[in-house]
């Protein structure tokens, strides 16, 4: 594993606290943004959709980058890619408080995004090299709890920074904070693996061209038909490198997804349950806050708070969920977790009346994510022999990911549909009506206060169908994470009894 001691005096706790700071302000960053989405959709005046592309290409390129960070840290020292990741993450992050469109705004979030990505595997690498081995499991899951609930909380600060200072502040409060993280991590010793990576770099760029046109393709839909020339071509290109992804892996010496571990029916059903939990959690998480200002009427920081009782659940239910899988097994938990945020899925589809039931929803599906966010990886690491468990230990966070990058591009096509009917309404008014609307969004209206409840109403009978569709949506698709994980228990179960029987006629 290479060195495993820090300077004298330099105790595992101080590491664990300083990785700490970089990771839970990378993750921070896939949501901090989400209550300024309306705010930069009127000042760029541009349309919903694509400044909704500043939440998931973060997602995109961080994805992509997570999977080889972690053995250019084994090969190039663990505390130098810490300090690298985190340095170029607050570049990134200055570079995009000072956007001047949304092109701008997109390429610094990719800057950003690729030091973030580098920080969380870099942060595990150093804890594998330095914390005694009798932490390093507590370590290993303080670290990943971090990660949640920092995606979580993000946009209650964002709220509060848009609110108050501006929506720059949600980028310009990372470098005082990363500076900090890089003057602690100074004092670390180098580490090192003692193995040869080979870094699958043609996977990571098929990995990500094919999220990469996908997104394109999507975003392009949601304005012209799919037989347009300019839609189709997308997503066969999309398809192709998918096919070329999986083929091209399956041969690779330390592929980016590993085909023989997918091979395996229950470590599949897993990873593609994991899809689909990252695209229902991160639908709601971007469009719950909108949906608070847009129907309900709620103000910038009210909306990020809106979230405030799912967090609170999570944390809490994170430790029950931990506790309770020591007594009845992962896949059970996994399996309640699912059902319980199936539940508040549908609940939230078909049964949103307002804030109140909102919050409750919201709390009770914090039930279901906290019992499901760790188990994932958990139970994927239960279900492979020791030789994959290295291959294992990524692979669902990839796949969380990828469903993370999904599920919103799709929600933007419902909405790009929901502000066009939004904008034909806006046009039959008067100009007076219409002059507090910006391109695609509005901001909030002016003139008379007629006027002003005219578009309040119009806000309610356009854009609430919208966000209907993205949670009806996200509700079918947590079915399938039912089903995936129904599919494991229950071939866990009679794996169980099959070794039962033949250990008893043994």
């Amino acid at each position: 594993m290479g060195q495993t001691s820090e300077k004298p005096g330099l105790s595992p706790v101080y590491v664990l606290a300083v990785l700490a700071i970089g990771v839970f302000i990378a993750q921070l960053d896939a949501t901090i943004f989400v209550p300024a989405l309306n705010t930069v959709v009127s000042e760029f005046n541009t349309s919903y959709e694509w400044v909704v592309w500043s939440v998931t290409i973060y997602m995109l390129a961080f994805t992509v980058t997570m999977p080889l960070a972690g053995k250019i840290a084994d090969l190039y020292g663990r505390k130098r890619l810490y300090i690298l990741g985190v340095a170029l993450f607050c570049i990134g992050s200055l570079a995009c408080g000072l956007a001047w469109d949304i092109p701008s705004l997109l390429v610094f979030r990719v800057i950003q995004a690729i030091g973030g990505g580098m920080i969380l595997p870099a942060a595990l690498s150093e804890i594998g090299a330095v914390v005694p081995e009798k932490s390093r499991g507590m370590a290993m899951g303080i670290m990943m709890a971090i990660n949640a609930v920092a995606a979580i909380i993000g946009p209650n600060l964002g709220g509060f920074l848009v609110e108050h200072f501006g929506w720059r502040y949600v980028f310009y409060i990372n470098p005082p904070i990363g500076i900090l993280a890089i003057l602690l991590a100074l004092r670390f010793t180098e580490t090192y693996g003692h193995e040869k990576h080979s870094i699958d770099f043609p996977g990571a760029a098929m990995l990500g061209g094919f999220l990469l046109t996908l997104m394109l393709g999507v975003i392009r839909l949601s304005s012209l038909p799919l037989s347009d020339i300019t839609v189709f071509p997308l997503f066969v290109i999309a398809a192709i490198l998918l096919i070329s992804l999986v083929l091209f892996e399956r041969k690779a010496k330390e592929p980016i997804l590993s085909i023989p571990l997918l091979a395996r029916p229950e470590v599949l059903a897993v990873n593609f349950a994991a899809l689909a939990f990252g695209f229902c959690f991160f639908s709601i998480v971007l469009y719950v806050p909108s949906y608070s200002q847009m129907v309900l009427g709620l103000g910038i920081q009210d909306s990020g708070s809106i979230l405030t009782p799912l967090t609170v659940s999570v944390l809490v239910m994170a430790i029950l969920g931990g506790r309770l899988a020591d007594k009845i097994g992962i896949r059970f938990v996994l399996l309640a977790g699912a059902i319980v945020t199936c539940g508040a899925l549908f609940a939230m589809a078909y049964a949103l009346s307002g804030t109140l039931v909102l919050a409750i929803i919201l709390l009770i599906m914090g039930i279901g994510v906290g019992f499901s966010m760790g188990s994932f990886q958990s139970l994927t690491l239960a279900l492979v022999p020791p030789n994959m468990k290295g291959s294992a230990s990524g692979i669902v966070n990839t796949f969380m990911n990828m469903g993370g990058i999904i599920g919103p591009t799709i929600g933007s096509y419902y909405i790009s549909g929901g502000t066009k009917k939004l904008e034909a309404l806006m046009a039959s008014m008067s100009t007076h009506a219409g002059s507090g609307m910006s391109s695609g969004m509005p901001a909030g209206g002016t003139g008379s206060p007629d006027m002003e409840s005219m578009m309040a109403q119009a806000l309610q009978d356009i854009m609430g169908p919208a966000f209907q569709d993205i949670f009806v949506l996200s509700a079918i698709v947590s079915v399938g994470v039912v089903i995936l994980i129904g599919y494991v228990v229950v071939r866990g179960y009679f794996s169980a009894r099959t070794e039962m029987q033949e250990t008893e006629t043994a």
